[in-house]
Formats: C-alpha cells, structure tokens, sequence
C-alpha cells in the first residue's frame, strides 16, 4: 500500500487482495495466525453492499454474514470436487476454511453463528 498499491483493484472475478489474503490463509494456517490479521485489518472494507432483488443491503464486518460472504467470494472459484471444481459451496467447505481463523479476524461466536445459518439454509 505504501509503494502505491490500489486497495480496490480486483482481478477478472471481482475478487481484491483481501480474497487473496483470505485463499492464503484458509490453505496455510500458519499463515492465517500470523500475517492474516494485520492484512485483514488493511485490506477488508468496513462493509459490503449487496443487492438482493430489488434492495440493497450492507453487511458490515464485524457480522458473521459478512466474513460468510468473503469467504464464498474468495473460496468459488478453487473449491476442489474430486478432479474437477465445483462453483458453488456447503458447510464443510467453510467449516474446514474456518478452522484455523484467528479470533482477531473470524470471533469463536461469529463462527458457530454462520455455521448455524447456513445449516438453516441447507
């Protein structure tokens, strides 16, 4: 950021340096403690807009809905299914890229939250 890196560039799937800190850090836990906080800190907007029909709804950071829909962002387009890539999710998906979040960036709460929602929508 400080060489004149751009916060919001995105590559061709809408996704910006915080889904590629996110990818990281759900693939390396060693990682997600240590470098991921302080980037997330950094590079996670305070909220997102979402449009759903015909209304807009923000999601700020601190909810568990929010770090769902970052996670689902970042996790689509390399969700390995056997030999193939699946472009969608389930529960044992975020699960497993939930496990080793730090509390600073992902809060024990706001993970049993998510988990039960998207237990209700499955």
């Amino acid at each position: 950021m400080e060489k004149g890196a751009r916060r919001d560039a995105t590559d061709y799937l809408g996704r910006n340096a915080g889904h590629l800190a996110l990818r990281e850090a759900f693939a390396h836990p060693q990682f997600a403690q240590n470098a991921l906080p302080a980037l997330w800190t950094v590079l996670a907007p305070l909220s997102l807009d979402l449009r759903i029909g015909d209304r807009l709804v923000r999601l700020e950071r601190h909810q568990a809905e929010y770090f769902l829909v970052q996670s689902i962002w970042a996790l689509i387009p390399i969700t390995p299914v056997e030999d193939l890539l699946m472009l969608g999710f389930n529960r044992e998906v975020i699960e497993h890229a939930w496990e080793f979040m730090p509390e600073a960036v992902l809060p024990t709460f706001r993970k049993k939250r998510a988990i039960c929602i998207l237990r209700l929508a499955i």
